[in-house]
């Protein structure tokens, strides 16, 4: 590959994710780099070295319960920590569930000087991420430390600090990783449940009962 190619992946509603190989793409960064991702941040090891951690239900052990308008099921108990690379709020039919898209990264893509390499976009319920070859990373090594949280907050005060976070803080979100049902839904909205999604479903649909923000050095 030459050094101007890129690879492209796309984490999308429902939650898609296509993925393809582009050539001198360009796209605009969202947000000014700060917290972790500040240029004179010079760490050279990971920020956030751990990968998710999942307890995936049993049909016994699945709650399912009413949340306004519309109804609940959980699947799993869920943790993720990463690096916020791209915040949207979204206004679409969802808006009442789930307000805050997270883009966010882990693992060795966490490291500062690489973070900064990658550009980041939020669209209608996706996210874009634009990544230089020159990184060395493979597809499937960056899905696995890479994602796209539609965040549920568990309360208002959860709201409060997903709504006010920026890219380059370091978040980590501990709750349950939930399918949404309704009315103005023509198919249930259901989380993902592996790290490797490479086509459809392939985003965390997650009921965020706690936040922790690290705003950096």
């Amino acid at each position: 590959m030459r050094s101007f190619d890129r690879l492209l992946l796309v984490l999308g509603l429902g939650a898609a994710l296509t993925i393809s190989w582009h050539h001198g793409w360009a796209q605009k960064i969202l947000g000014i780099d700060g917290g972790y991702l500040a240029e004179e941040v010079s760490i050279s090891a990971p920020i956030v070295p751990q990968h998710p951690v999942q307890h995936t239900y049993s049909s016994a052990e699945r709650e399912v319960f009413p949340w306004g308008e519309w109804e609940m099921e959980t699947l799993a108990d869920y943790e993720v920590s990463g690096i916020v690379m791209s915040r949207r709020r979204n206004m679409d039919v969802l808006y009442e569930v789930s307000e805050f898209d997270i883009a966010m990264v882990w693992g060795d893509v966490s490291v500062p000087a690489t973070a900064r390499q990658i550009r980041t976009t939020h669209g209608r319920r996706y996210a874009r991420f634009v990544v230089s070859t020159d990184l060395g990373f493979t597809i499937d090594e960056f899905v696995r430390q890479s994602a796209n949280v539609h965040t549920i907050p568990a309360n208002d005060e959860i709201k409060a600090q997903i709504r006010s976070l920026r890219k380059g803080d370091v978040a980590t979100f501990k709750g349950r990783l939930v399918e949404v049902r309704g009315d103005k839904l023509s198919r249930p909205w259901r989380s993902s449940l592996i790290r490797t999604d490479h086509e459809f479903k392939g985003c965390e649909i997650m009921l965020v009962e706690e936040v922790v923000i690290d705003r950096g050095p």
